[in-house]
């Protein structure tokens, strides 16, 4: 995993003030993996930062993902992606970006 996204993700939780443990609901990806991933469904991209070790699906238990994304995105510390139905947000040390 790139050291860099651990940074990002404890500097989203220390400006949400939060002392919970991150639940990751996909970190590392092998090449193989992101690609069945992504013949399954339109939401994964083929060249997803996950086979990178630089991203994580992840949420914080105490706190909402429409809230832990937008504080996300006014930080600017990469990209950020929304998957309120499944209740999680994509963070990533790649360009700074959102969906």
């Amino acid at each position: 995993m790139d050291p860099r996204l651990f940074d990002v993700l404890h500097a989203v939780q220390i400006r949400l003030g939060s002392s919970e443990q991150w639940d990751v609901i996909s970190g590392y990806r092998a090449p193989e993996t992101n690609q069945a991933r992504a013949r399954e469904s339109g939401r994964v991209s083929r060249v997803s930062l996950h086979m990178s070790g630089m991203a994580a699906d992840c949420r914080l238990p105490d706190r909402d993902s429409m809230g832990l994304a937008r504080t996300a995105v006014d930080m600017e510390t990469g990209g950020v992606g929304l998957y309120r139905r499944d209740g999680f947000v994509h963070l990533d040390c790649g360009p700074v970006r959102r969906w």
